[in-house]
């Protein structure tokens, strides 16, 4: 568990993290477990018994990710309102603070000098 600001109230709140993992053949019925499909960017949680399923309620749940989409992914606070498919108990999304950071794909020259250098200066996690 780890407090943090609610980015809408701004209210201390403690929030519970959960684990991205391949599949759910190792996850029992309280495993915070989560599948991500980098492509598409779905999210996929548990169904109760394998994996937990996502929690009732609302403003409940908090995701950070990075995605494709360069500057024009950069999208302003209430972009971001509607569910491209519909998911079992949620009604509505959407995003209380923008998104930011969006830069243009990386060249392949940029990458080959950039590559060397990040191998031989990666901090260990």
């Amino acid at each position: 568990m780890q407090p943090r600001s609610d980015p809408v109230t701004r209210e201390q709140t403690v929030w519970v993290r959960w684990h991205q993992v391949p599949a759910f053949t190792g996850s029992g019925p309280r495993s915070r477990h989560y599948l991500l499909d980098h492509g598409s960017g779905r999210v996929v949680f548990g169904d109760g018994e394998r994996g937990m399923p996502l929690p009732a309620g609302t403003n409940n749940v908090v995701a950070r990710y990075r995605t494709g989409g360069g500057p024009g992914g950069n999208l302003g606070q209430g972009a971001i309102a509607q569910i491209k498919s519909p998911l079992p108990g949620v009604a509505s999304v959407s995003n209380p603070v923008g998104a930011d950071g969006g830069a243009e794909v990386e060249s392949e020259a940029a990458a080959v000098a950039r590559g060397p250098r990040t191998l031989s200066h990666r901090a260990a996690r």
